[in-house]
């Protein structure tokens, strides 16, 4: 089955609370893939769930949450949740720890695996100023693959670049962001996202479509 964003199901939210709560414009099907990925600025290692609205856990692809100490301080990552029975349109990412500032990126798409829905994923840490992020690539083995990728910047992402296609619901003051690709041949693939000059910390995932053999990978570029 070929994967596909459900129209129009795309949200973000940004908070400096101890909790963020990101709201799809309508209910998700039972079924289809709902994903997260969000970025958190804070002084430690926090603790954090990722959960719907009704405290459904979200499953978490194999290196996240990634943690950089090396730069600005911070953890991002990559979940997804296939939607229950009862099914909800918010998501809700909660946060313990000295928190200065997080986001939380959501979409629901249809034709996705409903097990062992990671394929691969890989996380890469920018310690010197890009204005090109490139970094991770990862190299997926079934056609149709559902790519997700989100960067957690300390300047401004500008733009998402072909063939990837950014939120359509924008970039946030923030300044981090995310985008998606639905590949449909297997093969190596690079994030591409254009900055003003900065550090960052990146990762991108591979999820696979319905019907596709249940293979779980993780590389990762430090």
């Amino acid at each position: 089955m070929t994967i596909a964003l459900v129209t129009g199901q795309t949200a973000y939210a940004t908070s400096t609370a101890a909790s963020v709560t990101a709201t799809l414009p309508n209910t998700p099907v039972t079924g289809n893939l709902v994903v997260a990925m969000w970025g958190v600025g804070h002084g430690s290692a926090p603790g954090l769930t990722v959960q719907d609205g009704n405290g459904v856990n979200f499953t978490a692809s194999a290196s996240s949450p990634f943690l950089n100490t090396s730069t600005v301080i911070s953890s991002i990552g990559i979940y997804g949740l296939v939607v229950p029975a009862t099914p909800s349109k918010t998501v809700t990412i909660t946060i313990t720890g000295n928190i200065f500032a997080y986001d939380l990126f959501i979409a629901e798409f249809s034709g996705a695996a409903t097990s062992s829905i990671f394929e691969i994923d890989g996380t890469h840490l920018q310690t010197t100023a890009v204005t090109s992020v490139v970094l991770p690539s990862i190299t997926t083995t079934n056609n149709g693959d559902l790519l997700l990728a989100f960067v957690y910047t300390n300047s401004d992402i500008s733009s998402a670049n072909s063939p990837w296609t950014g939120w359509a619901s924008g970039v946030p003051a923030s300044g981090n962001y995310a985008e998606y690709l639905i590949q449909s041949t297997a093969g190596a693939r690079a994030v591409n996202f254009t900055q003003t000059s900065g550090t960052c910390s990146s990762i991108e995932a591979a999820i696979k479509a319905s019907g596709t053999a249940d293979v779980l990978q993780a590389q990762q570029w430090l």
